[in-house]
């Protein structure tokens, strides 16, 4: 059963253990395949200043986005309800400003290749000021059912934004992994993996991909989203979720995991088996928008039963891994990924009537 997920903000779309941190191509070799050196100093300095401005700039997009079409916002808003008239007003002037917000957090790249980065992002900032302006104009005149005037350009100048984090996160994003449907010793995208994620959402407007890095490329993936975050994460990053791109980047032992399940037939099922489904439907609740990560987790814990199924194992192992993702994968995850409010029964059960849990 495919639901929809979405739900308001949240930031942080990882999961780890000890702590967590707020295509296919041929075998052949191309620029885009090979990772890119080590970052200086200063270039890590300058991709810290961009990942701050895109998370403010992302926070006042995904505002809009979400209360694009939505009638309980336009009635707030003719009702004149001060808290959503004052969220609206406060992300169209984050988007008003993209240009000189930019000049003035982030400014020059010190590198002639993050100067590619910072060309793509800042390509974005026509549209979205001239979205916002619209916009604001409709909210000064206090006709808010005109907001759609603005709407268009501020979908284009998000999509063009989000195309940008490929030139930005050059090592994760910018990458074109070879597509390999079955166990690699190097990164690739798994098109088997791609189907189990989308089982998850309904609200995707694209097929997710999902990447399985190697043990030789995780550490620069990790290195350059510390960088761009500001810190690294406090224990052993799973995974991590790209809901603008529609993607999914898995950590080296995840993916061996999900392997063993798809393609190896595991004689026993262990721990290492349930928290890699737990992982795989984390992520893939973020990319359906799902952005609170203990809400993320739960609702991935009462799918692990159906992600073991589109694995392809029989339904009582399927609910055997599932169970044993609750009583030891789950409850051996950071605070910020549990929820006293994941159980059966309680709010964040999406199945009330049944007593079957996970």
């Amino acid at each position: 059963m495919r639901r929809n997920w979405l739900i308001p903000l949240a930031a942080s779309l990882a999961l780890a253990i000890g702590g967590g941190c707020s295509g296919s191509s041929s075998e052949g070799k191309s620029p885009e395949s090979e990772a890119p050196g080590p970052y200086t100093a200063a270039e890590r300095k300058w991709l810290g200043k961009l990942g701050a401005w895109r998370a403010s700039a992302d926070v006042a997009l995904r505002i809009m986005l979400l209360a694009n079409d939505d009638d309980a916002v336009v009635k707030a808003l003719q009702e004149g309800y001060a808290p959503v008239v004052n969220e609206i007003r406060t992300a169209l002037e984050v988007l008003k400003a993209c240009s000189q917000t930019f000049r003035e957090q982030v400014g020059a790249a010190p590198t002639d290749r993050l100067g590619q980065a910072a060309s793509a992002t800042r390509a974005a900032c026509p549209d979205l000021q001239r979205g916002a302006a619209e916009d604001l104009r409709a909210l000064d005149g206090a006709k808010p059912e005109l907001l759609d005037a603005g709407d268009g350009f501020i979908e284009l100048g998000a999509e063009k934004l989000w195309s940008a984090n490929k030139q930005v996160l050059v090592r994760a994003e910018g990458r074109v992994l070879p597509a390999v449907a079955g166990p690699s010793e190097k990164s690739h995208v798994n098109p088997d993996l791609g189907p189990v994620a989308d089982s998850l959402g309904e609200n995707l407007a694209t097929a997710t991909e999902v990447r399985c890095w190697s043990d030789e490329d995780w550490p620069d993936v990790l290195d350059e989203l510390s960088a761009y975050y500001g810190s690294r994460p406090h224990g052993e990053l799973l995974g991590f979720a790209s809901p603008d791109l529609v993607r999914i980047n898995l950590a080296p032992r995840i993916c061996d995991a999900l392997d063993e399940v798809l393609y190896e037939n595991a004689d026993e099922l262990g721990e290492a088996h349930a928290l890699a489904v737990l992982a795989l439907g984390h992520e893939a609740m973020h990319v359906a928008w799902v952005v609170d990560e203990a809400v993320a987790t739960c609702y991935a814990l009462q799918e692990a039963e159906h992600v073991g199924v589109e694995l392809g194992l029989p339904r009582s192992d399927a609910r055997s891994l599932a169970r044993l993702a609750w009583t030891d994968a789950y409850r051996a995850l950071p605070r910020e990924y549990r929820s006293t409010e994941c159980a059966d029964g309680r709010e964040l059960d999406i199945n009330p009537n049944s007593h079957a849990w996970p």
